[in-house]
């Protein structure tokens, strides 16, 4: 293995696995380059820092903030919500215009978080260390549903389906988890024999689930999780495809998804069977792809940032179509930090959402 796989890896693996404060390998990080999350209004051209924190003290600055995801709220897409990686839960009401801080869940790194599609003020979130926490006033208040005392566990995914408004869980360590009473109780509907590092339930079709692994591939469910159909196979044909980074649904189309891994992005249209190249500027394997997101109202538009990582530094670049992949455009992205991850606002295909962390340092 190279030198800059070896760093590659070590990356990765703290990425998704490391928990709150600053994320090093060997020196430390990078902090220099502003953080937290940018906008842009007019499809990547432009970007503005979205970063007010108002409070009692003056308006503060979240440039320092670490991203770990960000969510929207099914049926209010002016509500948006950051998940930090050891500094806290925030959310906007106002597209991130100015951000309040979830008080009552502290200090911790957020894993995910869920929206019930009926009702906007219950929100479910979980933390790396297997606490699972929910809100029923719009996230004023948080109240622990879940705990565990296990180390190294955590829950990586929730999803709540459209239909039935059951609420999946997936931990790390390979167990999937539903509730079918708002958390009240759980009970375990399968045990993967692998780490499990994605997990989401198919909006289009309640009953189908699909599960990613950190390194083994995806498995889909059709029937609410009873049974599984590994994806696996699908992928062989693919340097490194089996080291998953992200999956995205597609927003209209049925049985279509973009699988993100180490090998580059590949696109699905038979719900994960089999799989072709997306047809990106950059080969396989020549970046790192961590943001990558769909316009929902237009799936042609297509966005991806790559990124060559080594030496506590990121140089990046973001890759628009709005064809579908005939053509693409190269634009500069907003900061020096590591790109980490990327969604347009699903009621206005003009705005881009992108957020970042700082660059962990290479040995």
């Amino acid at each position: 293995m190279s030198l800059r796989s070896i760093q590659l890896a070590a990356v990765v693996t703290l990425l998704f696995t490391m928990g709150a404060g600053c994320i090093s390998i060997g020196g430390g990080t990078t902090t220099a380059a502003p953080m937290g999350m940018f906008r842009s209004s007019d499809k990547a051209e432009t970007w503005t820092q979205i970063n007010s924190y108002p409070t009692s003290a003056g308006v503060k600055s979240l440039s320092g903030v670490q991203v770990s995801r960000f969510f929207f709220d099914p049926s209010d897409q002016n509500a948006l919500y950051m998940g930090t990686r050891g500094q806290g839960l925030y959310y906007s009401y106002d597209k991130g215009d100015t951000w309040r801080f979830a008080d009552s869940l502290g200090q911790r790194f957020i894993t995910t978080l869920a929206v019930d599609p009926q009702n906007k003020c219950v929100i479910y979130a979980a933390d790396q260390t297997l606490h699972m926490f929910k809100s029923t006033d719009c996230s004023r208040s948080w109240t622990q549903i879940y705990s565990d005392v296990r180390s190294d566990v955590w829950v990586v995914a929730l999803s709540v389906d459209t239909k039935n408004r059951r609420i999946y869980a997936a931990l790390r360590s390979g167990e999937l988890m539903m509730s079918a009473d708002a958390g009240a109780s759980w009970q375990l509907i399968h045990r993967f024999r692998t780490q499990l590092s994605y997990m989401v339930v198919d909006p289009k079709n309640p009953d189908r689930v699909y599960v990613a692994s950190p390194t083994g591939g995806m498995a889909r469910s059709d029937d609410a999780g009873e049974t599984w159909i590994s994806l696996a196979e699908g992928l062989d044909k693919y340097n490194d495809a089996k080291t998953f980074y992200r999956m995205i649904l597609h927003p209209t189309e049925a049985d279509t998804l973009y699988w993100v891994s180490k090998y580059g992005i590949l696109k699905s249209e038979d719900a994960g069977e089999t799989w072709e190249n997306l047809n990106v500027i950059t080969a396989p394997g020549s970046v790192t792809v961590y943001a990558f997101a769909l316009n929902p109202k237009n799936p042609n538009e297509i966005y991806y940032v790559g990124s060559v990582i080594g030496n506590g530094v990121a140089r990046s670049s973001l890759y628009k179509t709005l064809d579908g992949g005939n053509k693409w455009l190269s634009k500069k992205v907003p900061s020096s930090a590591l790109p980490v991850y990327m969604a347009v606002n699903p009621a206005d295909g003009n705005q881009v959402y992108l957020g970042y962390m700082a660059v962990p340092k290479a040995q």
